[in-house]
């Protein structure tokens, strides 16, 4: 995860804590919810990522594959 996320992240978790402080009270479903968003978001994030890399694959075979079949012809 990138220096940015994270940094971004824990800015979140810091001013939720922060508003929780000011009103003098606490959500702990809030924060569990909050983490699991993150979390979640991660995830994605990663998915995106291998399906970004496997499209750019299978696109990069398929250029091979007319490139030889121009080739033998």
């Amino acid at each position: 995860m990138s220096e940015m996320i994270k940094s971004n992240q824990e800015q979140i978790r810091l001013r939720l804590q922060q508003l929780f402080q000011d009103a003098n009270r606490e959500d702990t479903h809030l924060l569990s919810l909050m983490e699991q968003l993150l979390a979640e978001n991660e995830r994605l994030k990663q998915e995106v990522i291998k399906l970004r890399s496997a499209s750019q694959a299978k696109l990069g075979s398929q250029m091979s594959s007319k490139l030889r079949d121009a080739l033998r012809e």
